[in-house]
């Protein structure tokens, strides 16, 4: 597994980033629920 994202460092930040974006769209909308 180390291996790979040794290799792939450009598809490993991408996955970071998109789980990041996830995250931060999760929790933006739970704030938003709690709002209303």
């Amino acid at each position: 597994m180390a291996s790979v994202l040794r290799r792939e460092p450009v598809y490993d930040m991408s996955r970071t980033y998109i789980g990041l974006e996830t995250q931060c769209k999760t929790m933006f909308g739970t704030w938003h629920r709690l709002e209303i």
